[in-house]
């Protein structure tokens, strides 16, 4: 039902891939209202909250401010990512976004992160199990992949899995 739509608005704080600008977050939200399009929530996405613990405040303390006045009116807001959760930062605002760590996932490679998803009892929830379709022996040279990813630097041998993109498997990890 086309009448109950609504739009989740993203802030750029820092992140600088989508989103308003804090200062357009006023005109977009005014066209929101004019045209009757109800916001469901504002929300931030936190750059590095993994590691850069100072940027990740900046941020936040960023997004806070200029949704302030919207959240006085009940607009509800969110911030937390995989790593933000983790660390401690914006559970207190309305949602969390966990993403990556839905599927036990650590959001970095660090043993610390590591070390917190034991303790979370949290464990990978996907896996791939599958037998090579094809094995076969490719000469020196020979590229091989989406994007030609992989160059052979010797005669090597090669094996393809029945599982890829059509599977959902990211072609982005060739």
């Amino acid at each position: 039902d086309r009448s109950k739509a609504s739009v989740v608005i993203e802030v750029d704080t820092g992140m600088s891939r989508n989103g308003c600008q804090c200062e357009e977050l006023s005109i977009l939200m005014k066209a929101c209202e004019m045209h009757k399009i109800p916001v469901h929530s504002i929300m931030t996405h936190f750059a590095q909250s993994w590691d850069d613990l100072e940027f990740t405040q900046e941020q936040l303390d960023k997004f806070l401010e200029c949704t302030k006045s919207y959240r006085c009116k009940g607009i509800k807001v969110h911030a937390a990512n995989s790593a933000a959760i983790m660390k401690g930062f914006a559970l207190d605002l309305d949602f969390v976004r966990p993403g990556i760590a839905i599927y036990g996932l650590a959001p970095d490679s660090s043993p610390e992160t590591a070390a917190a998803m034991q303790a979370l009892g949290m464990r990978p929830a996907l896996s791939w199990i599958t037998k090579p379709t094809l094995i076969k022996s490719l000469e020196s040279g020979r590229k091989v992949g989406y994007n030609q990813t992989y160059r052979l630097k010797k005669q090597e041998r090669i094996a393809t899995f029945s599982f890829g993109y059509a599977d959902g498997y990211n072609r982005l990890l060739s």
